[in-house]
């Protein structure tokens, strides 16, 4: 989580520095992402305190985690592939 942010920050500033970076596209990715942090957060919740469980969410990232895997070797070879 850490390496993301400094890695996004890093960025950030080098596109900054080269005059490159997009304002108001940024603060709209930020605000959106902010909404829909607080309204999963709410909702998360909510099923923890009904239910009193949190497998469903190792479940589902579990099977995120499966997929990014499996599709992942599959998206490398179709780019390898272009470059040839």
């Amino acid at each position: 989580m850490y390496l993301v942010m400094f890695t996004t920050f890093n960025v950030c500033v080098i596109n900054f520095i080269s005059g490159k970076l997009d304002w108001r596209y940024g603060f709209f990715l930020g605000g959106c992402n902010v909404v829909g942090s607080l309204i999963g957060l709410y909702f998360s919740d909510r099923y923890v305190q009904k239910t009193g469980k949190q497998s469903a969410f190792v479940l589902i990232l579990g099977a995120v985690f499966l997929i990014s895997v499996a599709i992942n070797p599959y998206v490398a070879y179709v780019e390898m592939s272009q470059l040839i």
